[in-house]
């Protein structure tokens, strides 16, 4: 096929096999197809130094914070996340903006012939080597001075795998993808720690003593050294704030420097953390010569961070909020979050009813739907159980349904509980009735984040 238009595009690789669609097996993983893609490109990945992160949890916005910390100080950055939420593209950012449409049919064109000479030696790479690979092209026509690399799943055999970062950094380990990874936190974490590399520092935010044990063995064998969370760099004083504006508050100490009463332009206790990493990986290039650590322009940068869909509040009177929580911990991040940020309001001079919260949610079928469900339902009035339309994954609504209504039996819990399976649907029964005092939150997945975050942006406030 020939590319011309960004549905050419688009369509080439979403034809590819998808593993963010269809879960892949351990057997589906290897990097072997990624270095022969590579090498055919050109090696892109060897043009700047690269910042690798993984992790259960935190991983994207922790890479989106170092990111604003090295724009901040004057840097050009390439920064590769995944998902996107609406468009390809989003994944491929340049000083935090996205590749254009333009760039992006063409980097897609330049790169078709030599996946199509891979197809036809049965070694076709996969939608996600792909989109590595584009963003790596893109960072090296940019370029760019840092690449900062976000894993896909796991760390040891995911495609941006095949660089050698100036620093790792592995921000949390937890249950999650355990088909591919293994059903036990040592087995994930060991799968972490194959983006360790030979005498390059590591950042880790891991807690529990026996997995940070694991991450302090890999680096002994390859021959480096960890910088621990509250062992090497530590995060205090952390607040967050629901008046005059939302906000989070922390201090970060390590040898080199105390920076107290930062603020924080993203949202939660868990950002606090994410920033702390951030700041201990900008202190690891600083330690390597690869970069300034300069403390009015990293006040700055944090303090206008933005990460979309994390606790992002897009509206006020009443409040819509969407999250990308689909894990036990984000879910009980958000919780945190919305009951310290956001507290339920009791009614004011305009309107004297107190505030209702109302939950949509859905959630993929490679999820913990009773454990999110346990956590998310008692902080809501009233739950839309829905699904996304875009991705095969979905919870069937009725299937969460039984499981919530058994939830709301055990603990007893005044929840109203709605069906609507379209995403759409379920977004306005929940806003079409809220009043200036009530809060709602789209939560679950990427994918619902994905296809109602911009329906709630578009519409006019009534």
């Amino acid at each position: 096929m020939n590319i011309r238009t960004y549905a050419d595009a688009e369509r080439f690789l979403l034809d590819r096999i998808n593993y963010e669609r269809v879960p892949a097996t351990r057997q589906d993983l290897r990097l072997e197809r990624m270095v022969r893609l590579l090498k055919r490109l050109g090696d892109p990945h060897r043009h700047a130094p690269i910042v690798h992160l993984a992790g259960t949890k935190g991983k994207g916005s922790t890479a989106a914070l170092l990111s604003h910390l090295l724009v901040g100080g004057g840097h050009r950055v390439g920064l590769y996340t995944s998902p996107h939420l609406t468009r390809l593209e989003e994944r491929l950012r340049v000083d935090h903006v996205p590749c254009t449409e333009p760039d992006f049919i063409r980097l897609v064109a330049e790169t078709m012939p030599a996946v199509v000479e891979m197809d036809q030696a049965g070694d076709a790479p996969t939608f996600f080597e792909l989109s590595t690979a584009l963003a790596l092209q893109h960072f090296r026509e940019s370029k760019v001075e840092f690449m900062v690399l976000e894993t896909g799943l796991g760390g040891r055999l995911d495609s941006t795998n095949v660089c050698d970062p100036v620093v790792s950094v592995i921000t949390s380990i937890s249950l999650d993808h355990t088909r591919q990874l293994g059903d036990t936190l040592p087995k994930i974490a060991a799968e972490k720690c194959g983006i360790i590399k030979r005498r390059r520092p590591v950042v880790s935010g891991v807690l529990q003593p026996e997995l940070a044990e694991i991450v302090e063995d890999f680096a002994r064998r390859q021959q480096t050294n960890v910088a621990r969370l509250d062992r090497d760099f530590h995060l205090s004083d952390v607040q967050l704030a629901s008046a005059p504006e939302p906000a989070t508050l922390l201090t970060y100490r390590s040898p080199r420097r105390t920076l107290a009463d930062l603020s924080l332009g993203m949202l939660g206790r868990h950002q606090a953390r994410n920033a702390a990493l951030a700041l201990a990986t900008l202190e690891q290039l600083e330690q390597t010569g690869h970069c300034r650590f300069d403390e009015t322009v990293a006040r700055r940068a944090l303090r206008t961070a933005q990460w979309p869909a994390r606790i992002e509040l897009l509206r006020k009177r009443p409040e819509f909020i969407v999250d990308v929580a689909h894990n036990v911990a984000s879910a009980q991040a958000l919780v945190d979050t919305l009951r310290e940020c956001f507290p339920p309001a009791p009614g004011d001079e305009v309107d004297s009813t107190p505030g209702r919260r109302t939950l949509v949610l859905a959630i993929s079928r490679d999820k913990d739907m009773p454990g999110i469900m346990s956590v998310l339902l008692p902080a809501f009035d009233r739950v839309v159980l829905t699904k996304f339309v875009n991705n095969p994954r979905a919870f069937d609504p009725a299937e969460m349904r039984r499981t919530a209504t058994e939830l709301t039996r055990q603990r007893d819990l005044p929840l109203e509980l709605l069906v609507e399976p379209e995403p759409l649907a379920a977004w306005r029964l929940a806003s079409q009735s809220a009043g200036p005092n009530d809060l709602v939150c789209i939560a679950g997945s990427f994918f619902l984040a994905a296809e109602l975050r911009d329906v709630v942006l578009d519409e006019q406030p009534q």
